[in-house]
């Protein structure tokens, strides 16, 4: 108990832990010597008549020991809905207090045998699967939402998911872990599909009515990408599969070629839109350099989903997006000689233009447009000046 009331009372260190390990070593010792566990426990065990020594010991150890760490768990684990008491304490040591519980667990079968181990940890880590479940039916009803999803509330609650996950794996609930990988892949084909839908929806009524730009569903696209992106991360059973694009083979190649399709012709709508004669009224404040960022970003996550260079996403679209980026190049190349500060937005685009180049694989366009810049260098420092 000396060892342990530190970690309650304040956090658990490895030094803790290591001297909570070495006191349960030390009782179990103790009761060997005194053959309660060699000799009396395992033969009364079999015939349903445990010792009333163990029994003392089996209470002790629940209430001293294994609801504390029990309870400390639960306090500190996220739930939905509440803010963080992991945050309110100033403890951060979730994973830390799972290890200690699995001691806890271990004082057990050091004394007693492993037949305790697996209820203890059975019991807590369903507790904890529970709440897992209920950021899923965030998520899930968030996703299928009529209106633009919260993406940064989800990536919280998946977030939220991670940190679950990571105290069922150190409870050693393998089976519980990969369930939330399943939930994950789940969400991400939802997302991926519900980009598609609103691609196709935009595609079909390019209108006001539309409530949609081409930047504005850009932006869309790209919120939902970074959820799917958030959860190629944590997915980490996917991540680790040795042969082909696991997350290519669970969404299927269908649908992540319909998503790609739209993107594609966005971004070269939203390229268009950079140049005279295809303002919108719905662009008012973007900038080309905003535009073609935005562009980038998607385009890595098309490449990194699919394993395929941008240009072989593009496809048949690539020639019309390469001829836009020298188009646009070619006005900011104008731009940079008016009065004013045009020189140094045209920079601003030079170089996410030259980026853009540079993702594609078009050397050539890049080094064009990175000796445009060297040119521009000195007009833009004396414009700032």
């Amino acid at each position: 108990m000396r060892a342990l009331e530190p970690c309650l009372r304040d956090r658990v260190t490895q030094e803790r832990l290591d001297a909570v390990a070495l006191a349960f070593r030390l009782v179990a010792a103790t009761h060997a010597q005194r053959d309660l566990v060699r000799d009396y426990w395992p033969r009364n065990f079999a015939i349903g008549r445990p010792e009333p020594g163990m029994l003392a010991y089996d209470a002790f150890m629940e209430r001293e020991v294994v609801e504390p760490v029990r309870n400390l768990i639960l306090r500190l684990a996220p739930v939905p809905g509440r803010p963080s008491s992991a945050d309110a304490d100033g403890r951060g040591d979730l994973i830390e207090l799972a290890q200690l519980y699995l001691l806890a667990a271990d004082g057990f079968r050091l004394v007693r045998g492993s037949r305790i181990v697996p209820l203890l940890r059975d019991e807590l880590g369903q507790e904890l699967f529970s709440r897992v479940d209920r950021y899923r039916r965030h998520i899930t009803e968030a996703l299928h939402e009529a209106d633009h999803p919260d993406v940064p509330a989800m990536v919280r609650d998946l977030m939220m998911m991670e940190i679950i996950r990571f105290v069922l794996d150190t409870l050693r609930h393998e089976k519980l872990s990969r369930d939330i990988g399943f939930m994950w892949r789940s969400f991400a084909r939802r997302a991926l599909a519900r980009a598609t839908e609103a691609v196709e929806q935009y595609l079909s009524r390019r209108d006001l009515m539309s409530r949609y730009g081409a930047n504005s569903i850009l932006a869309e696209i790209e919120d939902l990408s970074t959820l799917v992106t958030q959860i190629l991360e944590g997915d980490r059973e996917a991540a680790s599969r040795e042969s082909g694009n696991a997350f290519l083979r669970d969404l299927g190649a269908e649908a992540v070629q319909r998503f790609l399709d739209g993107l594609v012709a966005v971004v070269r709508i939203a390229l268009e839109e950079g140049l005279p004669g295809h303002h919108d009224p719905l662009l008012d404040g973007q900038s080309t350099a905003d535009r073609v960022r935005r562009v980038i970003r998607l385009m890595t996550f098309a490449e990194r989903i699919t394993g395929r260079a941008p240009a072989s996403i593009a496809g048949d679209q690539a020639g019309r997006i390469r001829a836009l980026l020298q188009d646009l190049s070619d006005q900011a190349q104008r731009q940079a000689a008016t009065p004013g500060s045009q020189a140094l937005l045209a920079a601003k685009d030079l170089i996410a233009l030259h980026d853009l180049a540079r993702q594609f694989r078009w050397h050539d366009d890049a080094a064009t447009l990175a000796d445009r810049l060297v040119r521009l260098a000195p007009i833009t420092r004396e414009k700032s000046a």
